[in-house]
């Protein structure tokens, strides 16, 4: 899991640093179509990503723990609803509900992870000296038509 967040996360610096000259070329040459195209697909990985992350913890932490309390029946019931919880006698159904519990409380420990890990990429890709967008270009002696609109 920390090889994935890591990954992520050196992806999104790459990104701020090193390819915002291109997007703001990409911009400001009227092709604003791709980098909202390439934004997207950015924010689709990092659901996809989080949203993997944070279902295999739900499982890992509440397969191991249920095990010696519900059967093997049971478990399966649970992992396909969890209206499934109802049937189950009171004593096991509160043990349930704990675990679970904990699990939610431990997906938000996780979210709350990628929030600080998002804030601090944020701060690390604050320039002080913005872009300029006219001099952008997409690399050594290119130039950037721009269109003007009327």
């Amino acid at each position: 899991m920390n090889k994935v967040c890591t990954g992520y996360s050196l992806l999104l610096i790459h990104l701020e640093y090193y390819e915002t000259k291109r997007f703001v070329a990409y911009a400001v040459s009227g092709r604003i179509g791709i980098i909202i195209g390439a934004i997207n697909q950015l924010r689709i990985l990092g659901a996809v990503i989080g949203l993997g992350i944070s279902a295999t913890a739900l499982s890992n932490y509440v397969k191991p723990r249920l095990a010696s309390v519900l059967s093997p029946e049971q478990l399966s019931e649970l992992f396909e609803s969890s209206g499934s919880v109802a049937q189950f006698p009171p004593e096991q159904a509160a043990t349930t509900r704990a675990v679970y519990n904990d699990a939610y409380n431990l997906q938000m420990r996780i979210v709350m992870g990628f929030a600080l890990a998002s804030l601090v990429i944020s701060l690390l890709a604050f320039r002080r000296h913005p872009l300029d967008l006219n001099a952008a270009g997409l690399g050594e002696g290119e130039r950037v038509e721009t269109l003007e609109y009327k």
